[in-house]
């Protein structure tokens, strides 16, 4: 009989007269270069992230709605991973920025 422990190593030992397999954390095995994948998907933004970030859900019945014609009308940037809609958060900042009404003088 095996068992698994998710510690370190990758090493088995025989521990009374079982054999046991230990094993890294999945976040213990990334290597430097998934590092850096890992960053950018967390610069990713769900639907209702953004749409609490812009406060779309504010007197509004639908607003995935508000936010599926915004992405129409390509107001704001998204980014399509397979078929999931996704929203890198500096389109997000820029969409803001865009929104500034600046007073005259």
């Amino acid at each position: 009989m095996e068992k698994e422990i998710a510690v370190s190593g990758g090493q088995q030992d025989n521990v009374g007269g079982q054999v046991v397999t230990v094993r890294k954390p999945a976040d213990s095995r990334r290597t430097p270069a998934d590092s850096g994948r890992s960053s950018a998907f967390e610069q990713l933004l769900t639907d209702e992230e953004v749409i609490q970030q812009l406060r779309l859900d504010v007197g509004r019945k639908c607003p995935k709605e508000a936010l599926k014609n915004m992405r129409r009308m390509r107001k704001i940037g998204f980014v399509r991973v397979g078929r999931r809609v996704l929203y890198r958060r500096q389109h997000v900042q820029e969409f803001i920025a865009a929104q500034e009404v600046r007073r005259h003088g």
